[in-house]
């Protein structure tokens, strides 16, 4: 459950920027800074719709094509004419998408920025961008909650590297740094680098399938490395 002050906060951020507007851009506010980022509550113009925009010191940004749309709302790069020095996302409410659902995932990645600081700046922004995707899933598979045959042979590949993994480092670091439940960009992350696990039970050649390109995208986290684990099906 997210703090109701903080949805609060948000909420009064946005009814007092409520507005018509022709031009085209942002209406925002800062409602709250950390060290390393500036978080501001925001109206995506003309639409009038609900946004925040994260701000994160020297941080690289992966171009709009490769930002995590769809489910609802939309990310994209912005550009904040009195925050100087900064990169900056802007997460915005698509028309139609529920409210409710908005608020709880704006204040879900302000958690996120408050825990991620240490871990750098593009660590935070791929934070942020991988707690995204993590509810765009989420939204996706609401009121299904079965794993898909290719899902169920994915998740068993990620455990037999979760398996490998036991044996080089402490189990506490492998449990930490396993993100695929939770739809990370890649399936392990650690500090620094990640690991991103392809499976198949097809014979013949290896043929892996990516599900976007910020899984390999190396500007947002690097070392970054692919794990091919082949499964055969046998009586046992």
């Amino acid at each position: 459950m997210f703090p109701r002050s903080e949805l609060d906060q948000l909420a009064a951020a946005w009814r007092a920027l409520d507005g018509e507007a022709e031009q085209a851009g942002w209406r925002s506010i800062r409602v709250e800074q950390g060290s390393s980022y500036v978080l501001r509550a925001g109206r995506r113009l003309p639409e009038n719709l609900e946004a925040i925009l994260v701000g994160v010191n020297g941080a690289r940004v992966p171009p709009d094509i490769q930002l995590p749309k769809g489910r609802g709302f939309t990310v994209a790069r912005a550009d904040i004419p009195d925050e100087a020095g900064r990169s900056w996302l802007a997460l915005y409410r698509e028309a139609g998408a529920d409210q409710g659902f908005f608020e709880m995932m704006a204040a879900d990645i302000l958690g996120v920025l408050r825990d991620g600081e240490s871990s750098g700046a593009d660590g935070l922004v791929a934070a942020v961008l991988a707690r995204v995707i993590a509810w765009q899933e989420f939204m996706r598979r609401a009121g299904d909650g079965v794993l898909s045959p290719d899902e169920e042979i994915g998740l068993f590949g990620e455990l037999c590297v979760f398996r490998a993994l036991l044996h080089h480092l402490p189990s506490r670091i492998v449990a930490d740094a396993w993100v695929g439940p939770l739809e990370g960009l890649q399936d392990f992350a650690f500090p620094p680098g990640a690991i991103e696990v392809k499976t198949t039970a097809a014979g013949g050649p290896f043929i892996a399938r990516i599900g976007s390109l910020e899984q390999l995208d190396t500007s947002v986290i690097r070392p970054l490395y692919v794990a091919a684990v082949r499964l055969v099906q046998t009586s046992s």
